[in-house]
């Protein structure tokens, strides 16, 4: 992942980057969600205007009724140079698992996405990870992977009503606690993603590096 020394150096536009990653927000909503205050726009502006200069965010709402407020969406390209599959399940895991608000922007990201990876090996391995079974879902997934990748609503419904079948039931595999469409996210993670994402796990003595090779053989 590509660590623009100008998101990295500051909180504030770290935060705002990792927002409208996951949303199109305006700047009172990134005021409100990083100041807790909508009228701090000042700061943020500061850094939207960097940003759309730089190419890394764009306006969203031109094409919308949206009164006067702007609204802004982050490209995912400002987090490294994905292929349009690896782009597809980059953008998923951001809009449904990721919180841009804990952590490191691309720290945090970076584990998320090595949790998937690891999960989907083990899934391979096991057939099932603490009681799921993601192959009756698989079935309907391959039947519609069309609409799934496609339309959003679509493809929301499906993952909402995996995540209310595993509601009440304990999925612990080691220290995590999972839900199954997580679970059954992970299955389409792309394992090229594991040398794009730039980390110590990408080191060949990291245990990570050792164990997901061993996985993958």
């Amino acid at each position: 992942m590509k660590k623009e020394r100008i998101i990295f150096d500051n909180p504030v536009p770290r935060k705002i980057i990792g927002l409208l990653l996951k949303e199109e927000m305006s700047p009172s909503d990134l005021a409100e969600k990083i100041y807790r205050k909508k009228n701090a726009r000042s700061g943020i502006s500061k850094w939207l205007k960097r940003f759309e200069e730089n190419g890394w965010i764009e306006r969203v709402d031109k094409s919308k009724r949206t009164g006067r407020k702007k609204l802004y969406k982050a490209k995912i390209e400002v987090l490294g140079d994905f292929d349009k599959r690896e782009n597809d399940f980059v953008k998923l895991c951001i809009e449904r698992f990721w919180n841009p608000l804990h952590g490191d922007l691309t720290e945090s990201l970076t584990d998320l996405l090595l949790e998937l990876l690891v999960i989907k090996k083990m899934c391979k391995l096991k057939g099932k990870i603490s009681g799921y079974n993601p192959k009756k879902d698989l079935e309907f997934y391959k039947e519609n992977k069309g609409q799934f990748w496609g339309d959003p609503i679509f493809r929301n419904k499906l993952l909402n009503k995996i995540e209310d079948s595993g509601r009440g039931k304990m999925h612990v595999t080691g220290e995590m606690r999972l839900r199954e469409d997580f679970i059954f996210v992970s299955l389409f993670a792309p394992d090229s993603l594991f040398n794009k994402i730039k980390g110590k796990h990408n080191q060949k003595t990291n245990p990570l590096f050792v164990v997901f090779n061993l996985l993958t053989n």
